[in-house]
């Protein structure tokens, strides 16, 4: 049996009996479950929705508390801009996107995380396809404040190019900033 969150977002996708692929750090097996059991309800602490996952075990080669990685194929696409996890801010407990504008001044969006990607972070809400980000902002950059960005290229996570541009702050040589889809 396997227990886990579903982020709020995606709880209202889940159904008894669907079908789960399930990972486990160290094994190279990959196992199949389904889901039996769905929380009546969201955990206000997490956002999230507990479910469990039950999977044939009978050779115990699955050990309770290791790690799992799970996959749930949802049917409704969830709109989605994935950004580096460091254009992430938090910024009197909200996080916060860093925006260069058409005027290349700096503006602060308020942004809806969704799924945690490691290197990466999806983001639901608050930010487009169309944003120039700053990567690594500073704490010392202001709303309003003029900047000289500078294009750079970026790879995804499977280290191909991406059609996009991408910028970097000049002001601030540790910031970087990007400019389209990431």
């Amino acid at each position: 049996r396997l227990s886990l969150g579903i982020p709020q977002i995606y709880a209202g996708e889940i159904k008894i009996s669907q079908e789960v692929n399930i990972s486990i750090t160290g094994v190279r097996e990959k196992f199949q479950g389904k889901i039996e059991h769905i929380a009546g309800a969201i955990d206000p602490a997490t956002r999230s929705r507990q479910i469990e996952v039950v999977l044939n075990n009978a050779e115990h080669k699955l050990i309770p508390g290791a790690y799992a990685e799970v996959s749930i194929h949802l049917t409704k696409p969830v709109p989605a801009q994935i950004i580096p996890a460091s254009a992430l801010l938090i910024k009197q407990d909200a996080p916060y996107v860093v925006v260069v504008n058409k005027q290349h001044k700096i503006e602060f969006h308020p942004i809806k995380i969704g799924r945690d990607l490691g290197k990466t972070i999806e983001v639901i809400a608050g930010v487009s396809h169309d944003d120039a980000l700053v990567l690594s902002p500073s704490e010392l950059l202001e709303a309003g404040e003029r900047v000289n960005p500078k294009l750079i290229v970026l790879k995804d996570t499977e280290n191909k190019e991406k059609d996009s541009k991408d910028k970097k702050e000049e002001k601030n040589p540790d910031a970087e900033n990007t400019r389209g889809k990431a």
